[in-house]
């Protein structure tokens, strides 16, 4: 863990044995060379993680959430992933683009994601989605769609959030 993922982690309230399940789970991917970590936080309770760029000045975010919670909202109760789609608007023009990223349980099969009215595949790598979509803004981006090894599937909605 760097400085970096270590400030992130500390402002997340991970403590020195959260910080032990850190781990890179993507690196070297799209537009901005990003990497995807994970990590435990508040005593292993939320999974939290973070989509940094190489440069800091390129997008990124980190996102924290509690699995199997009590008091999860319905729809989201019971998910096996957890994903995002921030959009952006880099260079000197402001190209706008959206990436989606997240992470999966280990029974997640495969993931696709609603995208101006076609489905687009999501890659799965070490339990991390991610998927770059240059040019297209956020508002284009809907529903994701996951498949469970049991071959049951699970939505979420980007837009609305659950």
């Amino acid at each position: 863990m760097d400085d970096y993922v270590r400030a992130i982690a500390d402002d997340l309230g991970a403590d020195e044995q959260d910080r032990a399940s850190f781990r890179t789970l993507l690196s070297g991917v799209g537009r901005f060379d990003s990497r995807l970590v994970a990590f435990r936080s508040f005593h292993g309770r939320n999974v939290c993680y973070s989509f940094l760029a190489a440069e800091r000045t390129d997008p990124g975010m980190s996102y924290c959430y509690r699995p199997y919670a009590d008091n999860a909202p319905a729809g989201l109760a019971g998910e096996h992933f957890s994903v995002v789609a921030p959009e952006s608007h880099t260079g000197p023009n402001l190209d706008v683009g959206t990436q989606v990223f997240g992470v999966a349980e280990d029974d997640v099969v495969s993931v696709r994601v609603l995208v101006a009215g076609s489905w687009q595949k999501i890659p799965i790598a070490h339990n991390a989605l991610y998927l770059d979509l240059p040019g297209i803004p956020q508002s284009d981006v809907g529903t994701v769609e996951v498949t469970l090894s049991d071959g049951s599937t699970q939505w979420h909605d980007l837009r609305t959030g659950i």
